[in-house]
């Protein structure tokens, strides 16, 4: 896996530098040279607009003449600037973490560069982009193309920071992702830059570390869920609710999206690894996977013993990074449950199914449906968080039969923390085919079943079983991650499938 984003693109002042008081102090100057006094306070207030706009409040001047007066002022000022706080660190970890760093920024360059030498931050950028650098200025696109292109990135492999709603449309009009600055804004100035959905919503410059980690960068649907900020991204600038993208949008529109969020989101989910079991995809050595046609010890042993009874697993990646995250999110492990993520894992699930469609079909794959919850599990989430992101596959695919009644429940068991053996027998007994009617929709079918997390295989193993004691053909197993324990990484007889 290739991480998502290698470069962060700043804008400067006001995002990376705090020049308010230079601003101030240098309009200030320039109203009083036409025998007008102004408070600094008010200059202050004024300091996050355009200075040119600010400045014709109170006199009447040209551009060309604003530009000679104000810069003149600038120059002088610009000892009152000052690093916002942690910056240094921020760049310093950012490096460490190697990601390049860029500028774009409308101060002309030689401010720029003073600026980034006071606050002895200047020898941890790798690329500056200036007034003067561009013909378009922000609110176009150019500024971060030329910061991305000199960070020798695709636009699209970058995040541009900046505190102004012209840096959110320069960065979206570039196709980066976007993050607004809100350490340095007021009420008024927040709720300005909120109105261009930035991607990302950092209120701490540390926050931004939280999002840009070492082996990719978190999207910004779970981005969101972790800072508790709007879920601003291709998807959900379209829905926010499942029963909208399921409902009220057409097959079309669902589908677009679900080729834009699955380009975004396949850019960090971690491949299973290269040697693992072609049954139950648990790692194995090369020269093990080699020695025993790539089935892992216990797979062989539950064969000889006739206690297998899932033809295969197949899973879309493994159990880190946001693939992880959102799961846990979804179901409430990690903070309140959060319903809409069924949308992006069931746009996962789908664009799995139609990349694999041709290899279902050959295997005979006719029929999908999901485990079961356990009514415990149920009512600790508020919904059956299989059959949410299966409502979302069926919105999607229409070239398999989707059951959501198949398998039923007939008593709930806790697996947390349990060895493979505790497991294999806590689970037996717990699920049921009841109705005769389901039975003969069964009969003879290859199914597959779908989990969300793959760990040792102990539920999808007895749903397999049940379904094969009442008629069914094959049975194989999709997870939407594969969970890797440390015990994985031991022989392979004291690890369980």
């Amino acid at each position: 896996m290739s991480r998502n984003v290698n470069g962060v693109i700043f804008d400067l002042d006001g995002t990376l530098l705090d020049t308010r008081e230079v601003i101030a102090r240098s309009l200030q100057d320039v109203i009083k040279s036409f025998g007008i006094n102004v408070s600094l306070n008010e200059m202050l207030r004024g300091a996050h607009k355009s200075p040119y706009t600010v400045l014709n409040r109170y006199v009447s001047l040209g551009r060309e003449d604003f530009r000679t007066k104000y810069w003149k002022r600038y120059q002088l000022n610009i000892r009152f600037l000052s690093a916002f706080l942690s910056v240094r660190d921020l760049l310093e970890e950012l490096r460490r973490r190697r990601y390049k760093i860029g500028i774009a920024t409308s101060l002309p360059r030689k401010f720029a560069e003073r600026g980034l030498q006071l606050a002895s931050i200047g020898e941890m950028v790798d690329g500056l982009v200036a007034y003067s650098d561009t013909e378009s200025r922000k609110p176009y696109p150019e500024p971060v193309i030329e910061a991305a292109k000199r960070l020798s990135l695709n636009p699209q492999e970058t995040l541009y920071i900046g505190d102004r709603p012209v840096d959110i449309k320069a960065g979206k009009e570039a196709k980066a992702y976007t993050g607004a600055a809100m350490w340095g804004l007021n009420l008024e100035e927040r709720n300005e830059i909120l109105k261009g959905k930035p991607n990302y919503v950092f209120e701490r410059t540390c926050n931004i570390l939280d999002v840009c980690r070492e082996e990719s960068v978190m999207l910004p649907c779970i981005a969101a869920i972790h800072f508790g900020t709007n879920k601003n991204c291709a998807l959900f600038e379209k829905v926010d609710d499942p029963r909208d993208f399921c409902r009220f949008i057409t097959k079309a529109e669902r589908r677009k999206l679900m080729k834009d969020c699955f380009s975004c989101f396949k850019k960090v989910i971690v491949e299973i690894p290269e040697y693992c079991c072609n049954v139950c995809r648990r790692k194995m050595e090369e020269e093990r996977y080699k020695r025993y046609s790539g089935i892992c010890y216990w797979c062989n042993e539950m064969m000889k013993n006739g206690e297998l009874f899932f033809e295969k697993v197949f899973a879309i990646g493994q159990e880190r990074t946001d693939l992880d995250y959102a799961i846990k999110a979804f179901k409430g492990v990690k903070g309140i449950p959060s319903a809409d993520l069924s949308i992006p894992l069931g746009i996962i699930v789908s664009s799995w199914l139609f990349e694999h469609r041709e290899n279902l079909e050959k295997l005979g794959v006719n029929m999908l449906l999901p485990v079961p919850s356990s009514d415990e599990r149920i009512k600790e989430v508020g919904f059956d968080h299989i059959s949410e992101i299966l409502v979302v596959v069926q919105s999607l695919v229409d070239f398999t039969d989707i059951n959501f009644l198949v398998l039923s429940r007939c008593r709930d068991v806790r697996l947390k923390d349990l060895g493979m053996e505790e497991r294999a027998e806590v689970i037996k007994g717990a699920f049921a085919i009841e109705d005769k009617d389901v039975r003969e929709a069964i009969h003879g079918k290859s199914i597959l079943i779908l989990d969300d997390v793959f760990t040792t295989g102990a539920t999808t193993n007895e749903c397999a079983k049940v379904l094969k004691e009442n008629g069914a053909r094959k049975v194989y197993i999709l997870a939407i991650s594969r969970r890797y324990r440390r015990q994985d990484n031991l022989t392979e007889r004291n690890t369980a499938i």
